[in-house]
């Protein structure tokens, strides 16, 4: 069953990465991201430990061991590099800060969005985040959930995260037996299995460049956007 569905396409944001980062042009305002190098050195500085010292940490908490090298270190402070989801929960546990501290400056996000999450297009964009973060390799959910989970506590509390973590599998009960119905044997397989089913089950132009036959769901036109790795569409 082909479905169609028209949605002004938005390249994606990188706020965070590890590439080098130019400096904008025509800025006249920083962002908070701006100012993570500045914190991680303050904060090393406030407990007396050298580059070196915090790279050890990193890895004494890292259950890899790998973690982060004294000259990644240094990028991060001098501004050239910004630490992604992995490094922000390494230098937070290792230097007993808070990742909001990190990459807000303070303890509560800013312009936060309303947590009720009533309406349709909330509640859509929070499943279509949570999918997306559940096909990622095993070591990169895992980072991604430790940093959104530490984040959403700080904001919460225990209480109201053990809350909101029980109404979570409370939904993903209740909404199992309408993926039986529509994938059948395939809903009880694994997760990996079960979202590339869905993905080639429908046909849409959320999320892509491609211009998609209304009725049908052929490729009319347009782009990917991103390359196809040959599992899902061909």
């Amino acid at each position: 069953m082909w479905f169609y569905q028209s949605i002004q396409m938005k390249k994606p944001k990188t706020e965070m990465q590890n590439e080098p980062v130019e400096p904008a042009t025509g800025a006249t305002e920083g962002v908070p991201e701006d100012g993570i190098g500045d914190r991680i050195r303050s904060a090393r500085d406030a407990r007396g430990l050298s580059q070196t010292a915090l790279a050890t940490r990193t890895r004494l908490v890292d259950p890899q061991g790998k973690g982060v090298a004294r000259t990644v270190l240094v990028g991060y402070e001098s501004g050239n590099f910004r630490p992604g989801a992995r490094e922000i929960r390494l230098i937070c546990q290792a230097l007993s800060v808070t990742p909001n501290w990190l990459l807000l400056g303070n303890e509560v996000a800013s312009n936060q969005a309303s947590m009720e999450m009533v309406r349709r297009r909330d509640w859509n964009s929070a499943v279509r985040l949570a999918m997306a973060i559940s096909i990622l390799k095993s070591h990169e959910r895992g980072a991604f959930q430790s940093l959104v989970l530490s984040m959403a506590g700080r904001q919460l509390g225990d209480m109201k995260l053990s809350a909101l973590l029980t109404a979570g599998s409370m939904i993903a009960q209740a909404s199992h037996p309408q993926m039986t119905q529509w994938l059948g044997e395939a809903a009880d397989g694994s997760l990996e299995d079960l979202l590339v089913r869905c993905a080639e089950g429908l046909s849409t132009n959320a999320g892509n460049k491609l211009l998609l036959d209304e009725e049908e769901g052929d490729v009319i036109g347009g782009e990917w956007l991103y390359q196809d790795p040959g599992k899902v569409a061909k």
